[in-house]
């Protein structure tokens, strides 16, 4: 086997066995110099978004991205972008890569009022509905959305494409679990409602039926019963993978998570309503 020279931090190279571990990293460090030789040709030229013009960094990073989702480096320039600090790409985007790895996606529904969007993965019977309507846009805090009210239909139509693509293939999609049109709707973290992962990690018990946990500065957190309901919801509705479960929670309440522990006793309220609504799968 071959080994391969690693430069340390005083410059000195140290030989280590090419296991198939490094080997890999030597493969995609290749890539990366290629996507980046690439990017900086391409991010001057007016054929990329004004957002990756100059940035060969960004560019090649959104390259590398969209490799992985199978992707060409100019469509994946079109489809793939920052926002507020989390990678997304637009739904139709989503679709065309789920649909690529063979799975399927379709409205069965579609309106100024109402959008059902379905789908189903590759080598399965099983059909995956999600339904959107004024009812849910409300619940959502939606309403305000400019492309809402410009183009309804389109808005939820984009919302929809990107819950079933995250249901029946979220292997497809690697790390762009996000539609850019809801990262543009996400608000920043309020701070007083992010609590430390230290008591999960830990193995705290859920708080007592009669108990309101809060914050020190008072913002009531999810309760026990809630907390109860939304896992038993979110399995009922095919959000079993932690993954997807934090997606939805975060599309509804409008900011992401990394713990259902960060959810406040409003969030609850409103992330169980949306699974209430949303109807369960086939």
């Amino acid at each position: 086997m071959n080994d391969v020279a690693i430069r340390t931090d005083n410059a000195s190279a140290v030989a280590l066995p090419m296991t198939p571990t490094i080997a890999s990293l030597v493969d995609w460090a290749a890539e990366l110099q290629a996507a980046g030789s690439l990017a900086e040709t391409i991010c001057k030229t007016s054929f990329v978004p004004e957002h990756f013009r100059g940035k060969p960094a960004e560019t090649a990073a959104a390259i590398l991205t969209g490799h992985e989702l199978g992707l060409s480096p100019m469509a994946s320039v079109r489809s793939i972008f920052v926002i507020k600090g989390t990678p997304g790409m637009y739904a139709k985007a989503m679709v065309a890569v789920v649909q690529a790895a063979g799975h399927q996606v379709w409205a069965d529904e579609q309106s100024d009022d109402r959008v059902v969007m379905c789908g189903r993965r590759k080598g399965t019977s099983e059909v995956v509905r999600t339904t959107w309507d004024r009812a849910r846009v409300e619940k959502a805090k939606l309403t305000s959305n400019a492309k809402y009210q410009e183009n309804p239909q389109q808005m939820m139509v984009a919302r929809g494409q990107a819950e079933i693509c995250r249901q029946i293939a979220a292997d497809a999609l690697h790390g762009v679990p996000f539609a850019a049109e809801e990262l543009e709707d996400m608000a920043p973290i309020r701070a007083s409602a992010h609590v430390s992962r230290a008591a999960e990690v830990l193995g705290v018990q859920q708080p007592d039926d009669d108990e309101e946990p809060s914050t020190e500065d008072g913002v009531v957190m999810m309760t026990g019963p809630q907390s109860r309901k939304l896992f038993a919801l979110l399995k009922e509705k095919g959000y079993s993978d932690r993954d997807l479960a934090l997606m939805f929670i975060a599309g509804v309440i409008g900011r992401e998570i990394s713990s259902r522990n960060e959810l406040t006793k409003q969030d609850a309220m409103d992330v169980i309503d949306a699974l209430e609504q949303e109807e369960t799968p086939a």
